[in-house]
């Protein structure tokens, strides 16, 4: 099957290094200073990942244990993408006594360590 990438191109003269998800559904391709995704199977654009480099990307890199996508630009740099994860409705109201800034339950302090210093 022939897919068309629109938008698709390389402005750099050298190449670049194009990544894709381990399921084949999602294609990473450096685009200038940023990376455009593409839906493999259809071709169309997903989003354009581009805050955070200042230089043209020359590579990305997808890892599938992490669930990131690792970018390296002519500047050195080297960024790691993750995405955007939702919050289960039950999950939030289990921690609205934080945003409340009540007492913490019993089993919160589970989640707690002693070398993040609250961050």
């Amino acid at each position: 099957m022939l897919v068309h990438y629109p938008g698709a191109s390389n402005p750099s003269r050298r190449p670049v290094r194009l990544a894709a998800t381990e399921d084949g559904r999602t294609l990473f391709q450096p685009c200038g200073a940023g990376v455009q995704v593409y839906d493999i199977s259809t071709g169309a654009l997903l989003t354009r990942l581009r805050q955070g480099h200042f230089e043209p990307v020359t590579a990305c890199a997808w890892s599938p244990l992490t669930q990131q996508l690792y970018t390296a630009a002519s500047d050195g740099s080297v960024l790691a993408w993750a995405p955007k994860v939702e919050v289960a409705l039950e999950d939030e109201e289990a921690w609205e006594w934080r945003r409340r800034g009540d007492l913490a339950p019993e089993w919160a302090a589970l989640d707690e360590d002693d070398w993040s210093d609250g961050y």
